[in-house]
């Protein structure tokens, strides 16, 4: 076969190829939101520490984060929690 015939092939199956990609990741619904509902973010003005939630607050901006042995700073602001 000819150079042109080869180069028209591959042009037409790279365009297939993409309108199929563009169709199938149009129709997906968004990734869903990965941040869970009952976290607290009292810099950002989302209401402050929960009551029914235990853990260490933090000293600079007040969120409370997991009692954990494994958590040195703070979630939303970094500072230093020991």
């Amino acid at each position: 076969m000819d150079v042109w015939i080869w180069l028209a092939v591959y042009l037409v199956v790279l365009a297939a190829l993409q309108v199929g990609l563009y169709r199938y990741f149009r129709g997906r619904s968004p990734a869903p939101d990965p941040t869970p509902q009952g976290t607290s973010n009292a810099r950002s003005g989302y209401g402050g520490p929960s009551p029914a939630r235990s853990g260490i607050p933090c000293g600079e901006c007040g969120t409370v984060n997991d009692a954990h042995s494994s958590v040195r700073y703070c979630r939303s602001c970094v500072a230093d929690l020991r």
